[in-house]
């Protein structure tokens, strides 16, 4: 599979909820499900708190169904922190970590996405100590069959690429991965240059968006509001995906494109809209 020619195309999480990424999603599950698999997507991500509200709801059969009916899959989680807190956290975010990997068994999904809590006022541990920590997360992942993939959120400068490659490579877990979100990587100085620190089995997502060269004042709203369709900015997207295709990073193409016009959209036209700009930017690369 070939990132510049993919087979297939899948969605993260918030893009689709219609609702800024702190509230419960303006449209039903059902209607993103379906707008997906009517554009062609054959996955998308979930939080576990809207699949816990909807299952309440439902049933877990009816959910699994749904997902089966329309031939999308349940791909990936959003996103768990706490780990990098102590040897064995405790308290609400671990609790958290268990709900996610019951559920991530339950419903055959392969990949939980982690981050680090790096605001402005938190030390990190070393990177030695972060690495320790991490593979113990990986290993309690693997005992439900799950893939860890660790981002990098650029607007906290604690935790950057370079040192999330570090403590990956340092945990040495066959399931500990790295989730390439291209705002992420093309907002940190560190961010393109630690692809060469990566194997492309490392790699477990590539999610694709666009922006103009210069970072704005404001990282945080461009993250959540500003995120541009491919071909619409500035960033050398062609280039990172040719050096993963090099790397020989076999994984669908993602979108998380976050952006305040987007948003207002419904879930079709939102799919629509993204499609159609992801498969013409991808085609214009490979004719170029």
């Amino acid at each position: 599979m070939s990132l510049v020619q993919p087979q297939e195309m899948i969605m993260g999480y918030l893009q689709l909820t219609g609702a800024f990424w702190d509230q419960p999603p303006r449209d039903s599950l059902e209607e993103r499900i379906a707008a997906l698999r009517e554009f062609g997507c054959v996955g998308m991500g979930m939080n576990i708190d809207e699949l816990e509200r909807v299952e309440a709801a439902t049933s877990r059969d009816h959910l699994r169904g749904m997902f089966a009916g329309y031939g999308v899959g349940l791909v990936e989680f959003e996103m768990l922190a706490g780990w990098e807190e102590a040897d064995d956290y405790q308290g609400p975010l671990r609790e958290r970590e268990v709900r996610t990997f019951a559920l991530a068994e339950a419903y055959g999904v392969p990949k939980v996405k982690a981050f680090a809590m790096a605001i402005p006022g938190i030390t990190l541990a070393p990177v030695e100590v972060l690495a320790k920590r991490f593979a113990a997360l990986c290993d309690r992942a693997a005992d439900h069959g799950v893939d860890i993939a660790l981002e990098c959120l650029s607007f906290m400068p604690g935790f950057s690429h370079a040192k999330m490659v570090d403590v990956v490579t340092l945990a040495d877990r066959p399931n500990a991965t790295v989730q390439v979100d291209m705002w992420h990587l093309m907002r940190d100085p560190t961010g393109v240059p630690s692809l060469d620190r990566l194997t492309g089995k490392q790699i477990a997502g590539v999610e694709l968006c666009d922006g103009p060269a210069q970072p704005p004042a404001d990282l945080m709203k461009e993250a959540v509001d500003g995120r541009l369709l491919p071909g619409d900015g500035e960033w050398d997207i062609a280039g990172v995906l040719r050096t993963l295709d090099a790397k020989g990073v076999d994984v669908p193409i993602s979108v998380e494109i976050l952006s305040e016009e987007l948003r207002t959209l419904t879930p079709r036209e939102n799919v629509a809209r993204t499609v159609t700009a992801v498969r013409d930017y991808l085609e214009r690369i490979r004719t170029s």
